[in-house]
């Protein structure tokens, strides 16, 4: 929006881009229907508190990156608005927009994806507001500015599990790829890329192409991770659920709703690898027992290997 304060902008041609863009989706709407949408929607909402956490320290790492960064935005929006610039205007108003996004799972992924924007613009947004300052005040800002960011790394590096250290620190990962009909996925442990690969050859050698394929928990009670690079990696098989991806409260809602996407599936691949998965919210509730059930009567197994169990329709 900022961009169209502007003079010279034509506002009829904005408009009709927008509705072009907007147009492309009419053929995903028709494709969809309005009883998927709504049911998407009822999903999206039903699992948002099962990967709600609370907000972190703000004293350390990552709260204190979530809390540079939404001081950034605020320096932004500020700082355009004083400036006339258009530019950090808008970044600065999108930077605080993400807020809610970062707010309702504020770890470090998200926090990391949110603070982009606003920490590698400020520093050019800060050098044009010295441009308006005298050179004494310019020379006396950048002394400081200087100080502030030697200080903040200097107590990173001197306290390497908090602050900013982890940024810091190099990974050195000894992992390796699961390959299988060409393609290739990394895994970060050489164990549990083992026994990937051994359902993975073992679930490519047991079904026909065209078969129907379910990937996801041992224990369907709960469905907070679904392995879904196994997709990847088996493309000769369709996706037998309507999500590739689980979240709480969506496939485990009514046990019904889940034994109708496994009685789909002609072979399902199923780990207890995220069993411990223990975070403060609805992710830790049981639902339905109705899928194990269904699984325990229908399915026999054919392979394992570590917490891996590849399952035919007996």
């Amino acid at each position: 929006m900022p961009f169209l304060w502007r003079g010279g902008v034509s506002r009829k041609r904005f408009a009709l881009a927008a509705a072009v863009t907007a147009g492309l989706y009419l053929p995903l709407l028709v494709a969809a229907g309005p009883s998927r949408l709504l049911q998407v929607a009822g999903d999206i909402a039903r699992g948002t508190a099962g990967r709600k956490l609370p907000l972190p320290d703000l004293t350390t790492y990552p709260g204190n990156l979530l809390a540079a960064s939404v001081v950034a935005s605020v320096v932004l929006v500020v700082a355009g608005a004083l400036l006339r610039s258009r530019v950090s205007l808008a970044v600065g108003l999108a930077s605080l927009a993400t807020l809610p996004h970062t707010l309702g799972r504020p770890d470090e992924v998200h926090i990391l994806a949110g603070c982009v924007l606003s920490l590698v613009l400020l520093p050019a947004v800060l050098v044009a507001l010295a441009r308006h300052l005298e050179t004494r005040s310019r020379v006396a800002a950048a002394v400081v500015l200087v100080a502030i960011a030697a200080a903040g790394f200097g107590v990173a590096r001197a306290h390497a599990s908090g602050n900013l250290g982890p940024l810091m620190n190099t990974l050195t990962m000894r992992g390796a790829n699961v390959e299988h009909g060409g393609r290739s996925f990394p895994l970060a442990d050489r164990d549990t890329r083992a026994d990937v690969q051994r359902i993975v050859d073992a679930a490519g050698a047991a079904a026909p192409a065209g078969s129907k394929l379910f990937v996801g928990p041992r224990d369907l009670r709960r469905t907070n991770y679904a392995d879904t690079y196994l997709y990847f990696l088996l493309p000769e098989f369709e996706p037998a659920s309507f999500y590739i991806e689980l979240a709480p409260g969506t496939l485990n809602h009514t046990g019904k709703r889940a034994v109708t996407e496994l009685a789909r599936a002609d072979l399902l691949i199923l780990t207890s690898r995220h069993d411990d998965w223990r975070e403060p919210n609805t992710s830790v509730r049981f639902g339905s027992a109705a899928p194990n059930r269904y699984v325990a009567s229908h399915f026999c197994p054919r392979a394992r290997s570590g917490t891996y169990t590849l399952l035919l329709r007996c």
